[in-house]
C-alpha cells in the first residue's frame, strides 16, 4: 500500500495543489456556524489592513520561495577609526556613559542577569576586567557619510545602504546622543547603574585591588548600605580609578557597522539568532523585528523573555522557514525518505506527494536571511501572525482545562497551526476544529514514522527532515478531516498520476 497525493486517493497535500473548498450545502459555511461570526476576522492597520482575510501564497509564489533568490553582496564605505585609547571609568563615564545607544540592528539587547552582574562587579574589583568598549562616533560618522554621499560613483544598491545610515545618524543625534556601541553594551550598563547608585550589591564580604595597590584587602556590604555610594572610600577610589579600553569610530556605514558586531563576536558565546539579527544586508532582520514587536503576548505564551537572546525572533524566523523553505513544492510527485509505520530496517507503508520535504535548522535560517524579501511577502506573512495570535489567545480563553490550554500555548503547536494557516485553514471555526483534532492526534501513538518509531508527539519535538516529513503527513491530514466535517469538497485544478 502506498499514501499519496496522486489519482484515486485523498490528496493530502491539499494546499499544494490548490484546492479550491466549496460547501456542499446550500448554506455558507459562514452563516452556518453563527457562534464563530465574532471572531472570523482580525482588524488589521497599515498595509495589513489592504488585505483579503487569511490571504493564500500562490503557486508561482511558493516556485519563488523554492528558488529562494539570494541578495548581492554589497561593499560599502570603507571604515576609518581612532587609534584606541584607556581611560579611567571616572572620565569614561563622563565622556561616554550618558549619551550612548545600541540600535537593535547590530547590537543585543541587554541580556545579564544577576549573577553575571555579580561576577562583573567581582572582577572589576580584583581588577581583573578586560575587552575593549566599541564605540561609534555620531556626529563624526555622519559627516564622512554625507561626504561620501556628495563625492561618490557607487551604484544605487550603495546608496540605498548610505542614505539608511545617514537616517539612522541623524535619528540618534536628535535623540540626544553621541555615540552608538557596537561592543560592550552589558558592561556600560552596568557601569551606569553602578556608579548612579542604582546596582544592589549583594551582601557579603568582597576582596578588592585598592588603587595602584598589591594586595588583596576586604570589604562588608550590608543590605542596607548596597549601593556604589555607601562603599568605604578607598573602594570607591580603586573602582573609579579601573582602567577601561574604548575604540572609536569616526567613519562607519549601516552594513560596516553589522559587520563589526559580528567580528567582534566571532567566537563568542552569541546565540545565532543574535547574529542573524545583525545582518544589515538583510531586509528580514528588521522585518522579524517587527514581526516580534507586533505578536509579543503570542511569543510570551512560549519564551519568559521573546527579546533575550532574541529567542521570539527566531521562533518566527522558523515559522516562515517551516512554510517557505523545509515544505517545498514540486511538479512530480515525490516519495517521502521515510516510511509510516517502519520497522527497525525502516521498511513500512510508503509516502509520496508532490513536495519535497527538507530540515529546519540554524543553517537554513542564515540562508532565509540571506534571500530577497519582497513587500507582497511582508503583507502575507505580517497578516498571518497577526491572525495567528488572535487564534492562539482565544484558544486559551476557550480552554476547558489548564492542560488544555498549555497545549495551544506550546511552540509546536504554535507552529503546526502556523503551517496549517498557510496550507488551507481560513477561519476560526476551521482553526478550532483542527487544534482539537492536533490536540487528540499529539495523544495516538497507534502510528509511528521511520525506523526509530516516532509518534506524532515525537516528531513535534524536531524539525529534522523526518520529523518535518511526518508533520506534514499529519497536518495535512488535519486540514482535509477538517474540510469533511465542514462538508467542503475538494476541486483538484490539475491532475496526478502515481
Amino acid at each position: 500500500m502506498c499514501h499519496n497525493n496522486g489519482m484515486g486517493s485523498r490528496p493530502r497535500g491539499l494546499p499544494l495543489m490548490r484546492v479550491r473548498k466549496t460547501a456542499t450545502l446550500k448554506k455558507s459555511r459562514r452563516s452556518s456556524q453563527p457562534n464563530y461570526n465574532s471572531i472570523n476576522m482580525v482588524k488589521f492597520t497599515g498595509t495589513a489592513s489592504k488585505l483579503q482575510f487569511n490571504p493564500r501564497p500562490n503557486r508561482s509564489t511558493r516556485r519563488k520561495w523554492a528558488k529562494l533568490k539570494t541578495l548581492p553582496a554589497i561593499r560599502g564605505l570603507a571604515p576609518r577609526k581612532e587609534a584606541p585609547i584607556t581611560k579611567t571609568l571616572k572620565n569614561l563615564f563622563q565622556d561616554y556613559f550618558k549619551n550612548f545607544n545600541a540600535p537593535p540592528d547590530f547590537q543585543r539587547p541587554r541580556s545579564w542577569d544577576a549573577d553575571n552582574e555579580y561576577n562583573f562587579f567581582v572582577s572589576l574589583l580584583e581588577n581583573t576586567v578586560e575587552g575593549t568598549i566599541v564605540l561609534v562616533d555620531i556626529l563624526e560618522a555622519l559627516e564622512a557619510v554625507k561626504n561620501i554621499v556628495g563625492n561618490t560613483t557607487k551604484g544605487v544598491k550603495d546608496m540605498d545602504r548610505l542614505y539608511a545610515t545617514i537616517s539612522l545618524l541623524e535619528e540618534k543625534l536628535k535623540e540626544g546622543y553621541d555615540y552608538i556601541v557596537l561592543d560592550g553594551n552589558n558592561r556600560l550598563c552596568f557601569y551606569i547603574d553602578l556608579f548612579n547608585n542604582e546596582y544592589s550589591i549583594p551582601d557579603g564580604t568582597y576582596y578588592y585591588v585598592p588603587h595602584n595597590g598589591f594586595d588583596f584587602r576586604t570589604f562588608i556590604v550590608s543590605r542596607k548600605a548596597n549601593k556604589f555610594k555607601d562603599l568605604p572610600p578607598d573602594v570607591q577610589k580603586a573602582l573609579w580609578h579601573r582602567l577601561q579600553t574604548v575604540s572609536v569610530y569616526t567613519q562607519v556605514d549601516w552594513d560596516r557597522m553589522c559587520e563589526i558586531f559580528l567580528n567582534v563576536n566571532d567566537g563568542v558565546d552569541v546565540e545565532r539568532q543574535e547574529k542573524r539579527n545583525a545582518f544589515g544586508w538583510s531586509d528580514w532582520a528588521g522585518f522579524i523585528r517587527t514581526l516580534r514587536s507586533e505578536n509579543l503576548n503570542l511569543l510570551k505564551m512560549i519564551h519568559k523573555d521573546p527579546i533575550k537572546a532574541y529567542t521570539g525572533d527566531q521562533t518566527i524566523a522558523q515559522c516562515i522557514d517551516f512554510v517557505r523553505q523545509a515544505i517545498e513544492e514540486t511538479e512530480t510527485i515525490q516519495k517521502f525518505e521515510n516510511e509510516i509505520d517502519a520497522d527497525e530496517d525502516g521498511k513500512g507503508i510508503p509516502y509520496q506527494a508532490k513536495v519535497k520535504v527538507g530540515a529546519s535548522n540554524q543553517g537554513t535560517l542564515d540562508s532565509l536571511y540571506c534571500t530577497v524579501l519582497e513587500d507582497e511577502d511582508k503583507d502575507y506573512f505580517q497578516a498571518q501572525f497577526l491572525n495567528l495570535s488572535h487564534y492562539v489567545s482565544t484558544l486559551c480563553d476557550e480552554a476547558l482545562n489548564e492542560k488544555e490550554k498549555e497545549h495551544y500555548k506550546s511552540k509546536a503547536f504554535i507552529m503546526n497551526l502556523f503551517f496549517m494557516m498557510c496550507n488551507g485553514l481560513d477561519t476560526y471555526q476551521e482553526v478550532s476544529i483542527a487544534a482539537n483534532l492536533h490536540r487528540e492526534r499529539v495523544k495516538d501513538t497507534s502510528q509511528t514514522f521511520a525506523a526509530d518509531k516516532k509518534t506524532f508527539y515525537n516528531a513535534c519535538s524536531g524539525t529534522s527532515k523526518p520529523c518535518l516529513e511526518y508533520r506534514y503527513i499529519v497536518l495535512t491530514e488535519i486540514i482535509s478531516k477538517v474540510h469533511d466535517q465542514l462538508g467542503y469538497s475538494e476541486e483538484l485544478e490539475e491532475t496526478f498520476s502515481v
